[in-house]
């Protein structure tokens, strides 16, 4: 006769066999509006294991999809281990700013920085707020350490970068001297400012006005990246201006001395890395024959053509960064067997895998951040779109040989009926055997099941009347 088992202790066995993909992945969470929405930031792993990062929309004001099916809200902070346990942490509210559209960085002391693209002061001229800069504990209690006045700056909309001595620095798309505050002005060409943890703020440089008809000015408009080099100067892009309205190529030094490499004269290099070799890399949304295209970059300047999406069906890269393997790995917002976005791999030689292809459903859609390698060796990132409610995702990629690694179980609990339950996350192209054993000697089986990329719970069989049952699961082709 067959009964309930009185105490349960799960065992876990990872069976591995060779698979022929290249990655496998897992959808961690889907949000759903009133925990955030439309994530756009790049994650950042903290210094405890856990992932942190930004949604631009949702959180406390969200009241459900408006006429257009989409989520309101000014958006959120949030936690998530590495198994995918989800935690909001701040909720803005547009007086401590609004619509986040940036990752965070952490410093030595495990406090946290990072920019709200709007909210803080408001004018009749642009109510929404002209953007600010935050720290935020691990536990998520909020200071402001800047708010944008369109003077000093308007509309952070990327990540802050730390110096040895703990200074932040960072663009701000509009504002600065070419900012006026009436009706019919320009809100400003952009900045470059540095603060300090306790709001010391300098603003280094303010971009000439770019005006018609030619829309060209010495230095540049409207920064859209912009990151530390390993030498401690600050590298640059703008998206207009220079010689040609297509944007520049700057260098920044700590003291606010700006000089231009090169006016790009195509359309704005985006999103640099810098790479172990010392060359930066970027990626622009067009190229020769409107294809898009990986652009390699030298510390003077000089631009060369590393990769063309030619016979790709991959547009639009957002992100990109270097694996500790040496491989390069991004993103597209758009592309891919479904258009919905990929996740890609970019060997040093220029050969290109497409790790995964977004359907648009549970995987999420429009990845419009790059990916951060944890510490397990495994990739994390964010949809903007898709997921169980449309509102983004969070998931996680592993690149083989890293893909053998075994599932996470989760939540072993008894349910209102009596009944053990437990949860392990599954990944796309995977298939899993779930065993039981009350004496670790014979195995039997109690389901096989495809993975889906998302978890998946499970109520345990009757087993014998031992006091104990072990569950292992193996992973097959």
């Amino acid at each position: 006769m067959k009964a309930m088992c009185l105490a349960v202790e799960i065992f876990l066995i990872a069976l591995i066999h060779a698979h022929a993909d290249t990655a496998l992945f897992t959808t961690l969470h889907s949000f759903n509006g009133s925990d955030g929405a439309y994530p756009l930031g790049s994650l950042i792993q903290g210094n405890d294991g856990n992932f942190y990062g930004t949604s631009s929309s949702g959180g406390t004001d969200y009241n459900g999809p408006d006429q257009y099916g989409a989520a309101n809200g000014y958006g959120t902070v949030f936690k998530m281990t590495p198994s995918g346990a989800f935690t909001t942490l701040v909720f803005f509210n547009g007086t401590n700013g609004s619509n986040p559209t940036a990752g965070l960085v952490q410093d030595n002391d495990g406090n946290f920085y990072g920019t709200a693209a709007s909210g803080g002061i408001t004018n009749m001229y642009f109510p929404a707020g002209w953007g600010t800069v935050f720290k935020m504990t691990p536990a998520g209690n909020l200071t402001n350490l800047m708010f944008f006045n369109g003077t000093n700056g308007a509309n952070p909309r990327n990540s802050l970068i730390q110096d040895n001595a703990g200074n932040l620095y960072g663009p701000t798309y509009y504002g600065g001297t070419t900012y006026f505050n009436s009706a019919d002005s320009l809100f400003g060409d952009g900045t470059v400012f540095k603060i300090n943890t306790n709001s010391a703020f300098t603003t280094l440089h303010s971009f000439s006005q770019s005006a018609p008809p030619t829309y060209t000015n010495p230095d540049g408009s409207f920064v859209n990246s912009l990151i530390r080099a390993s030498n401690g100067i600050l590298y640059g892009t703008t998206i207009s201006g220079g010689d040609y309205a297509r944007g520049t190529l700057f260098i920044l030094n700590p003291s606010g001395d700006l000089a231009v490499l090169t006016s790009l004269d195509t359309s704005g290099v985006a999103l640099l890395m810098q790479s172990s070799q010392g060359d930066f890399y970027g990626a622009t949304d067009s190229g020769s024959n409107n294809f898009s295209v990986i652009s390699k970059i030298t510390t003077n300047g000089i631009l060369s053509v590393f990769y063309v999406f030619t016979n790709s069906p991959l547009i639009d890269p957002t992100g990109l960064m270097q694996g500790k393997d040496g491989n390069f790995y991004g993103t597209t917002y758009h592309g891919g067997t479904n258009d919905f976005g990929t996740v890609f791999q970019l060997t040093p030689s220029g050969i290109l895998t497409v790790l995964h292809s977004f359907t648009g459903g549970m995987d999420g859609a429009n990845p419009f951040a790059g990916l951060v390698e944890g510490a397990d060796g495994l990739f994390y990132g964010t949809a903007q779109n898709g997921g169980v409610n449309g509102y983004g995702t969070i998931f996680r990629l592993a690149v083989s040989p890293i893909s053998v690694l075994p599932p996470y179980i989760t939540s072993p609990m008894l349910n209102t009926n009596g009944q053990f339950q437990f949860t392990f996350d599954t990944a796309i192209g995977r298939n899993y055997s779930v065993e039981y054993s009350t004496n670790l000697t014979q195995w039997y089986a109690f389901v096989a099941l495809s993975g889906v990329g998302v978890p998946i719970t499970l109520i345990a069989p009757n087993t014998s009347s031992s006091g104990h049952c072990f569950y292992r699961i193996a992973i097959s082709p």
